[in-house]
């Protein structure tokens, strides 16, 4: 899973224009490309396979980087093809479900454009803090 910051260096390289404006940071601060990407070398829970019916829950992505808050801008799933990545969950730096309680994301939809989809608000994460992901193979 890579986890894209679509600021303006990147929206020119790639075409990229969201679908909505996000506000400008604050006077005297910057924004900064940074791209995190989770797999199984850096979050060896993605690397666990799962049998059909199986789930796994509160796989933590992190901790972020400390130094700033981060804003998550736009989600990718690079390989939705293997089994364990049928559905997805995540929850927020605070713990909150970004989907309906129990509805499980198939990730061929974070993985249709090749440049991440945008999320509809960015999610503002805290320096240090951390994203959860619930996995399960639907099939």
């Amino acid at each position: 899973m890579v986890l894209h910051p679509p600021f303006g260096r990147i929206m020119a390289a790639m075409g990229f224009r969201p679908h909505f404006a996000y506000s400008p940071p604050p006077p005297g601060f910057s924004e900064d490309d940074f791209e995190y990407v989770f797999a199984a070398a850096n979050t060896p829970m993605l690397g666990i396979p799962l049998l059909p019916g199986q789930s796994m829950l509160d796989i933590t992505l992190g901790p972020l980087e400390t130094d700033a808050e981060y804003r998550v801008r736009s989600i990718e799933v690079i390989d939705p093809s293997i089994g364990q990545l049928a559905g997805l969950r995540l929850r927020d730096a605070s713990g909150t479900l970004l989907v309906e309680q129990g509805d499980w994301v198939p990730s061929e939809v974070f993985s249709v454009s090749g440049q991440g989809i945008p999320l509809e608000s960015e999610l503002v994460c805290p320096g240090g803090s951390a994203l959860t992901l619930d996995l399960t193979n639907l099939f």
